[in-house]
C-alpha cells in the first residue's frame, strides 16, 4: 500500500529528528571536573596539616632560639695557627646555632607545597564551575529539543494512527465485499458442481477474519 509506506517513512523521519536531539546531550564533564576538584581539596587539607605540624615546630623553636654567636668567621683563609683555631672554634658555634635551619627548611618546603596545591585546586574549581554552567545550558537545550519534537511526534502519530485505522477498515471491507460477490456468483445447490450452497458461502463471509497486520505502522 503506497500510502502506508509513505506514512511509515514519515514516522521514521520524525523519530530521526528526535534522535538528533542526542547531539545536544549534556556533556557530563561537570561530574569529572567535580571529582578532580574534590580530590585536589583533600590533598590540600593533607598538605595544610603537614605544613601546620612542621611550621609550628619551627616557630616554637625560632621565637625562643638563642642569639647567633658574636665571634667572627672572617679569618677563613688565614694561615696563622692561632687564628685558625679561633676560626674553627667559632665555626663550631655557628654550626650548632644553624641547627634551626633543619627546622626551617621542612617548614618552608611544606608551605610552598601547600601554596602550589591550593593554586591548583583554585584552577580546578574554576574548571568545575565552568563545566557546571555548560552542563546546565546544554541540558536546557537538550530538554527543549526533546520536548518540542516529542510533542510534534505525538501529535503527528495521532493523525497517522487514524489513517492506519481507516486503511485497515477499507481493506477489511474490500475483503468482505469480495467474499459477498462470491455468494452472488455461487449458484443453487442443485446447480453447483462443488455442492457449496449460498448459505454456506455467506456464513464463511460472516465468520471470516481479515488479517490487516501488514498495514500496521511500526
Amino acid at each position: 500500500n503506497t500510502s502506508h509506506g509513505i506514512n511509515q517513512k514519515e514516522i521514521n523521519g520524525t523519530l530521526q529528528v528526535i534522535a538528533s536531539c542526542d547531539e545536544k546531550t549534556p556533556n557530563n564533564d561537570a561530574n569529572r571536573t567535580r571529582m578532580k576538584h574534590s580530590e585536589c581539596r583533600f590533598k590540600e587539607i593533607e598538605k595544610l596539616a603537614d605544613k601546620t605540624v612542621k611550621c609550628t615546630k619551627y616557630e616554637g623553636n625560632r621565637t625562643t632560639y638563642p642569639d647567633p654567636p658574636t665571634c667572627s668567621l672572617k679569618e677563613v683563609r688565614t694561615t696563622d695557627p692561632q687564628e685558625k683555631n679561633k676560626f674553627e672554634a667559632c665555626l663550631d658555634e655557628f654550626g650548632k646555632w644553624f641547627g634551626i635551619y633543619a627546622l626551617y627548611k621542612p617548614c618552608k618546603e611544606a608551605t610552598e607545597a601547600h601554596q602550589n596545591q591550593k593554586a591548583q585546586c583554585h584552577q580546578l574549581q574554576s574548571n568545575f564551575e565552568d563545566s557546571s554552567c555548560d552542563y546546565r545550558e546544554d541540558g536546557k537545550s537538550y530538554c527543549k529539543c526533546r520536548t518540542t519534537h516529542i510533542g510534534l511526534y505525538d501529535s503527528f502519530c495521532k493523525g497517522i494512527r487514524q489513517k492506519e485505522a481507516d486503511r485497515k477498515a477499507d481493506y477489511e471491507a474490500a475483503e468482505r465485499i469480495d467474499c459477498l460477490f462470491k455468494v452472488w456468483e455461487t449458484g443453487a445447490s442443485s446447480d453447483n458442481e462443488t455442492g457449496t450452497s449460498k448459505n454456506t458461502t455467506l456464513s464463511k463471509c460472516k465468520m471470516m477474519t481479515v488479517d490487516t497486520q501488514h498495514l500496521t505502522i511500526d
